[in-house]
């Protein structure tokens, strides 16, 4: 099961920061990224009217999609563009 925490960090005259939190267990499975899928949707939409706001993603992706080394997706994977979005970002 991943699990998946954002908070809004509004400081006195300073722009918003949005800081979000995911774990994805090392053996989970390919529905466990929905969640993250999901968030990165609708927070791509928020970003659009909010563009002022910084985003700071921590994140521990034990996505076995990934080549960690290449930083590229594997031909199999389930989610590919959840896990371009994932290693793009890392």
């Amino acid at each position: 099961m991943s699990e998946l925490v954002w908070v809004c960090v509004s400081l006195w005259n300073a722009n918003p920061i949005l800081i979000g939190a995911y774990y994805h267990p090392r053996h989970g499975s390919c529905s466990d990224l929905d969640d993250l899928e999901h968030a990165l949707d609708q927070l791509m939409s928020w970003m659009k009217k909010n563009s002022k706001t910084s985003l700071v993603i921590a994140c521990d992706f034990s996505v076995g999609d990934i080549d960690w080394k290449a930083l590229a997706v594997k031909p199999q994977s389930c989610k590919n563009s959840t896990c371009e979005i994932i290693a793009k970002a890392y």
